[in-house]
């Protein structure tokens, strides 16, 4: 179940409403606890019951947490052991299985056997928020509320239980208890949600049939196909995940959660360094947070040059989060190298002072990078990367520029480098003119539209998964 599915925005989220709003505040939680557990047992089915676990388990953890045995740092560790176990076997035990038989097999002909287990949706989101719960309760010096029903509702709370923001449960947990749904929430959660849908629907699903056919054709491709459809999948992917992060936030408002933003304009970033600042907001201070910031104490002792091995092992296992693949490790690796260059060379004031120097630069190492973000097998992703540097003779197609193809990047384009500037300028005029009112009334007349044209789009194209839930 994805929330730009007809059945979800005209069936499941109604009912919830209806129910949600005409139950007392009493039962609310339990009520979304229960809505939660249902929408994603309609996506991912019996994986269900791992989630459920995980949730018993990290609670279990946390009451030996609070009972503060002498030995409670290795609760604490046992606790972090388990949840990324969880994660390594589902998520990563086909690919460590795959590469330790290429080693047994050379040595020994030897290979071992392995179940070929899904990866459950939403697992690398969820493991997180369970550790995060472990940690942020230990590390705080006063009794954080940890009954069963808190716990359940910030692991399991569906508007970002699948694909984010991650959320941090001393962000959330005073929201669980004491917060107060209001009209202004609602409509404002509502407002952000068609945002969210067109972002996904009217952009990041537009582009996805060129892309697809370009990835499809990739040894065909010449200098400027390649770089046409590298941008186009760098548009697909920031519309798609801003898209699922702007729906997440909205239906969290709606019901009285307020979430920390996830993106903030990535695009016009000057640095590689800002752009990851501005990218996956939530990953990227999760890291941040609970293993950089820890692996430089740890290297200290050991009197290593702490602070660049540390972003480097940050960004590859950043880059290895997203995905059980040597491209995956290879993309993290990559830009941890660029970061410690730019920072080696302190480019960044260089390039803060000359913005659209530092844009274009940024830009050309992000979509020289992307196809190992894009791509799965390392030698076609460093084919692609090829291609985009070589006057390789160009294919045609049907599907290669058509006038939607067209106008879709172009609107991208000017929302992903522009939108902020011309968004403030908007406001100053609207302050300057004192039209506030006039203002927010063509705002909401065109979020309409815009949902009105999506939902229209939703009813006539095929079925497009979020980018981010096999993450």
């Amino acid at each position: 179940m994805i929330f730009s599915d007809i059945n979800f925005i005209f069936i499941l989220f109604p009912l919830l409403i209806l129910i949600y709003f005409s139950s007392k505040v009493l039962f609310r939680n339990y009520i979304l606890i229960l809505f939660s557990i249902l929408f994603y047992a309609i996506g991912d089915g019996i994986y269900v019951i791992i989630l459920l676990l995980v949730i018993l388990f990290n609670y279990i953890i946390i009451k030996f947490i609070y009972l503060k045995i002498n030995n409670h740092k290795i609760v604490i560790s046992v606790g972090v052991f388990f949840n990324l176990s969880i994660l390594a076997f589902f998520k990563y035990g086909n690919f460590l299985v795959e590469n330790l038989n290429i080693f047994l097999y050379n040595l020994f002909e030897f290979k071992l056997e392995y179940i070929d287990f899904r990866n459950p949706i939403g697992i690398s989101f969820y493991i997180f928020q369970s550790i995060s719960l472990i940690l942020d309760i230990s590390r705080n010096n006063k009794r954080i509320n940890s009954d069963l029903t808190s716990i359940s509702l910030y692991i399991l709370l569906f508007p970002q239980l699948i694909a984010g923001p991650i959320v941090r449960y001393k962000d959330l947990v005073l929201q669980i208890s004491g917060r107060v749904s209001s009209i202004d929430d609602f409509v404002i959660g509502f407002r952000r949600f068609i945002v969210g849908l067109s972002k996904k629907v009217l952009i990041a699903d537009s582009l996805a049939p060129f892309v697809n056919q370009c990835f499809l054709i990739e040894g065909q491709l010449g200098f400027t196909e390649a770089w046409v459809c590298i941008l186009a999948f760098s548009f697909q992917l920031y519309f798609d995940f801003s898209g699922y992060s702007d729906m997440a936030i909205g239906l969290c408002r709606v019901f009285g959660f307020r979430l920390n933003e996830n993106f903030n304009h990535p695009y016009q970033s000057s640095t590689m360094q800002n752009l990851w600042s501005r990218w996956h907001i939530s990953l990227t201070q999760w890291f941040r947070d609970y293993l950089f910031l820890n692996l430089r104490s740890i290297l200290k002792k050991f009197k290593l040059n702490n602070y660049y091995l540390a972003i480097i092992v940050n960004f590859t296992l950043i880059g290895f989060w997203h995905g059980a693949s040597w491209c995956f490790l290879c993309f993290g690796f990559a830009h941890g190298l660029v970061i410690i260059v730019e920072r080696k060379l302190r480019l960044k004031k260089i390039l803060d002072d000359n913005r659209l120097i530092g844009t274009i630069y940024t830009q050309i190492i992000w979509l020289t990078l992307m196809p190992l973000f894009a791509i799965g097998d390392l030698d076609i992703a460093i084919r692609f990367i090829y291609s985009m540097y070589t006057n390789a003779k160009s294919f045609e197609t049907s599907a290669s520029y058509n006038n939607e193809f067209i106008i879709v990047m172009i609107f991208a384009f000017i929302y992903s480098f522009f939108y902020s500037n011309i968004k403030d300028k908007v406001k100053r005029i609207i302050i300057n003119t004192n039209c506030n009112y006039v203002a927010h009334v063509i705002a909401d007349l065109f979020l309409i539209l815009l949902f009105v044209i999506s939902i229209s789009r939703m009813s006539a194209t095929t079925f497009n998964p979020f980018i981010y839930f096999k993450f």
